[in-house]
């Protein structure tokens, strides 16, 4: 949600786009546990990690909701003018760290 980082989208418009992700991912989920994997060389394997890949997705979008709730995310930080919130320098931690990379 680089709009939320930036203060261009309120945090209740990025809890719901994320949300709907969230809907597709474990559509997603549900597609993949049917699928039929047995004529794909390493298909179970395969079929594992991407699990394993859209469930930490779904977690950290929920972790990321949560924290666009949280009232002191939006708020102005001293010296800070023209729309500058800590939302926006939270996201640009989160991007710098192991997880935000992924």
């Amino acid at each position: 949600m680089p709009q939320v980082g930036a203060c261009t989208m309120s945090p209740a418009d990025g809890s719901s786009q994320l949300q709907q992700a969230i809907s597709e991912r474990q559509g997603l989920l549900t597609t993949l546990a049917g699928l039929q994997v047995s004529a794909i060389p390493s298909g179970e394997s395969m079929r594992t990690d991407l699990t394993s890949v859209l469930q930490l997705s779904i977690a950290a979008d929920r972790d990321f909701i949560q924290w666009m709730q949280d009232p002191q995310s939006t708020q102005k930080l001293p010296g800070e003018h023209g729309g500058g919130c800590r939302l926006r320098r939270r996201a640009a931690e989160f991007q710098a760290s192991p997880a935000g990379q992924s």
